[in-house]
């Protein structure tokens, strides 16, 4: 659907977090897990993930939980809340934990192999992530639209992976905007709104646009 499948959205209109936007081929991975070594699972959750249906079958959609729960949600908070050093955050102390624990600690592709270095990330990529966003909100310019979510069986989007962080900053700044993209969406939902109304790409349109309207 390309930038169809886009939704702009109050963060704050969306409460729930799946974990993952690949509920199929997660499910479907675990089962052969401890029977596969390592590096055919990586090729085989590659090829699982490039069949993900759009419309997930209901015994694969994945149990929700609130959005302020989660840790990173949390660390987020308390970094935009902090008005002292970085080093007194939890987001630092969470990365100088995995330091601890690995040997290293990452965000994303950015490794960090000593307290400096996890300084240093947080004051010159989360801070000024977080400015950016309070200032200017998101900007289609600067990037796709990397984050996503999936519909639930009531209608509701579920915030899932991908963007995650940037996300976070903007439910807690409560910016009045921002572009979600629908990864996939619950069965039963599709069979009331779409299917039942004729199972085509414009009731489809239409659907999720009433998605983006209760969002808003």
């Amino acid at each position: 659907m390309g930038d169809g499948a886009v939704l702009f959205i109050r963060p704050r209109e969306v409460q729930y977090h799946s974990g993952t936007k690949w509920a199929v081929a997660k499910t479907r991975s675990k089962r052969l897990d401890a029977a596969m070594p390592r590096v055919f699972m990586n090729i085989l959750l590659r090829i699982l993930k490039s069949r993900e249906p759009f419309v997930i079958p209901r015994h694969y959609f994945r149990d929700i939980e609130p959005i302020t729960g989660t840790p990173r949600y949390e660390k987020v908070a308390d970094f935009i809340a902090s008005g002292g050093p970085v080093e007194e955050t939890l987001w630092f102390r969470q990365l100088v934990a995995d330091l601890e624990s690995n040997g290293i600690a990452r965000h994303k592709k950015i490794l960090m192999r000593n307290r400096a270095e996890i300084s240093g990330f947080l004051e010159t990529y989360a801070a000024p992530l977080v400015e950016s966003l309070k200032s200017e909100g998101f900007s289609t310019d600067k990037g796709d639209y990397e984050a996503s979510a999936i519909i639930d069986a009531d209608g509701r989007l579920v915030k899932a992976s991908s963007g995650n962080h940037r996300f976070a900053i903007a439910h807690v700044l409560d910016l009045p905007v921002f572009p979600l993209r629908v990864a996939a969406v619950h069965e039963d939902w599709y069979r009331e709104e779409v299917a039942s109304r004729g199972d085509n790409w414009l009731e489809l349109q239409a659907a999720l646009e009433r998605v983006e309207d209760r969002h808003r």
